[in-house]
């Protein structure tokens, strides 16, 4: 199946707007991962992982970083993890699409796929 996945900083159960409405008619014809801004931890860095409803996987970074929100220091840390959720959940061709605009840096060298910008 093909995959969809999404940067968002929106929280997925906290109001339903349209990038909920989106994904939620997307999900009919494709797998979609929403990819929350990072959570800090003191463990090892690891997803954290909430299956939506039906191919809706709402997915959230846990990093040793002290920010909550996307930051480009946290690329080191976070791109192994993306690295690894696209071999585990064999995703190999995707869309991807952005709420908050920094993201796309992360999928610039040597992935392929699709990128749209979605603004909530």
């Amino acid at each position: 199946m093909k995959t969809v996945m999404v940067f968002s900083h929106l929280r997925w159960d906290f109001v339903y707007q349209r990038p909920q409405h989106l994904m939620t008619r997307l999900a009919e014809y494709y797998r979609i991962f929403l990819l929350k801004s990072p959570f800090s931890i003191a463990a090892d860095p690891s997803w954290r992982f909430q299956h939506r409803t039906a191919n809706i996987y709402v997915c959230r970074p846990h990093t040793r970083w002290p920010r909550l929100a996307f930051h480009d220091e946290q690329l080191s840390t976070i791109q192994p993890l993306l690295e690894d959720l696209l071999v585990e959940y064999d995703i190999l061709k995707r869309w991807l699409g952005f709420t908050p605009q920094w993201p796309y840096r992360w999928f610039q060298r040597g992935t392929a796929g699709t990128h749209l910008r979605l603004h909530g």
